[in-house]
């Protein structure tokens, strides 16, 4: 199914949404890690996700936004969901809650395990970029719903 087959799909089924905008876009940094992250969101895992807001000033991509909808695609760059974020927050890395890493819905869903994977993961992205991550980085920090499964 290519994208637009599936943001039609998704607009007859919804058509609220006939005049919105979408982004497209997978979870991760690699095949491997969009596919495990689409599972835990199709599974209803995860309803969270984070970005770092110093990376958009690297990357021409627009900065989240309440009710916006995005089509999640897999490691193989197949359309797989419709998601709609419902909020969007920024924090600082040493300040994401407990409840907000429950959310993100990975490992054990704990914070301890949310700060030691996101440290790794934010410092090697910055890292491609010749940047120092710090634990003082904003993050956008984002609430999702599912609302289309291909």
């Amino acid at each position: 199914m290519e994208v637009l087959e599936l943001w039609e799909k998704f607009v007859t089924m919804h058509p609220e949404a006939k005049d919105s905008t979408y982004e497209v876009w997978a979870f991760g940094s690699n095949p491997s890690m969009a596919d495990s992250l689409l599972a835990l969101v199709l599974e209803g895992k995860k309803t969270g996700t984070c970005s770092a807001k110093k990376l958009f000033d690297y990357d021409d991509e627009p900065l989240p936004k309440e009710k916006e909808y995005s089509i999640i695609l897999d490691g193989k760059s197949q359309p797989k969901a419709v998601i709609q974020t419902i909020t969007v927050d920024e924090i600082a890395f040493c300040d994401v809650p407990a409840d907000f890493a429950y959310l993100e819905g990975e490992d054990d869903r704990s914070l301890a395990q949310w700060r030691y994977v996101h440290l790794n993961y934010f410092q090697e992205v910055f890292h491609t970029y010749g940047l120092t991550f710090t634990e003082k980085e904003i993050l956008y920090c984002e609430t999702f719903r599912v609302c289309y499964r291909a």
